[in-house]
Order: C-alpha cells, then sequence, then structure tokens
C-alpha cells in the first residue's frame, strides 16, 4: 500500500466512524480527556490535513495556523463532508515537493519560528501518524461514554503494532 492509500484508508476509518456516531457523543466533553469532545479531536485531525492542502503550494506549511473551525467539532456531518474533501485532494495524487516547515514551540510568543526541510510526502507521513494517534483518543473517549458503540479493532492502533500483534498471535497458537 503506497503512501496515499494509506493515508485514504485511515481517512476512510475515521469518515465510518463519524457516520456512526451521534450528535451527542460527538460534542460531550468528557473528564477523562481533560474535558475534550470527540469532535475536537476529530476537528484537530481534519485540520492539519487542511492545513497540509492549502499551504503546500506556498512551500511552507505551518500546523499553527489551522482555522479551528467549531462546525467540525459540532457536526460529524460537516467532518465527514470534509474528510471527504481531502480524500478527494488525495485522489488526485498530489507529486511530491520541497517544503519547509515552520514550527515554534515557545508558548508566549511566536517570534521564535523554526524551519525544517520536509516534503509533501513526510507531512503526508506525519498526518497518517498524527490522525491515528488521535483516533486511538478517540477510540477510548467514545468506549469510555458507551462500552457497546462498535469501533474496529485496526481503529486508532498503528499499522506496526497490528502487524507485530499479529506475528505474537502466530508465535503463541505455535
Amino acid at each position: 500500500m503506497n503512501l496515499i492509500e494509506s493515508n485514504l484508508q485511515v481517512l476512510e476509518d475515521l469518515k465510518d466512524f463519524l457516520c456512526n456516531i451521534d450528535y451527542a457523543m460527538y460534542t460531550n466533553r468528557n473528564e477523562f480527556l481533560y474535558n475534550a469532545s470527540l469532535g475536537q479531536h476529530c476537528r484537530h485531525i481534519i485540520e492539519f490535513y487542511q492545513c497540509l492542502i492549502h499551504q503546500y503550494q506556498s512551500g511552507s506549511i505551518c500546523y499553527d495556523y489551522r482555522q479551528r473551525q467549531l462546525l467540525l467539532e459540532e457536526s460529524p456531518a460537516a467532518a465527514a463532508d470534509a474528510i471527504s474533501e481531502i480524500m478527494d485532494w488525495l485522489t488526485q495524487n498530489p507529486e511530491d515537493q520541497a517544503l519547509n516547515l515552520s514550527i515554534c514551540h515557545d508558548k508566549e510568543s511566536e517570534a521564535d519560528q523554526n524551519s525544517i526541510g520536509s516534503s509533501l510526502y513526510r507531512e503526508l507521513a506525519f498526518n497518517i501518524e498524527h490522525a491515528i494517534h488521535h483516533m486511538a483518543i478517540i477510540k477510548i473517549g467514545a468506549k469510555l461514554q458507551n462500552a457497546d458503540f462498535e469501533i474496529p479493532a485496526h481503529f486508532g492502533v498503528a499499522p506496526s503494532t497490528i502487524r507485530f500483534q499479529r506475528q505474537q498471535q502466530v508465535v503463541s497458537s505455535n
């Protein structure tokens, strides 16, 4: 599976989740998630992809410049639509190109921006890992709210972990 296909698969998993969750569960703030909602985590994933899509042609990416669109964290349908748009962009098979990633870890000021060489494909690889990480949190939050809520076992699990778990099953069955 190539990088584009991997992104599409992760996003399809998130979109399926969004199509099966109700408004109350999506927007409920959970104390175990430090008062965050599942919708906030979904918005966060989506907006990282949107930053990449909207900024990559300039040659510079800064994920700090997310729009923080409340509609995405309040509406599973709006979030699913946004994911469809990202997936449509990915199916156009954008070509890799050199990028500068601008980051600032200073909590007080944006003055100390650092620029790191990257590429579109490197940022797509990062976005997969970032999405999976937040999907793991989403999975925990969903199960905390409703233990019976159906979520695929692979949702929010890194492919390397899935491969390792399968390997361990083979070893223990021998």
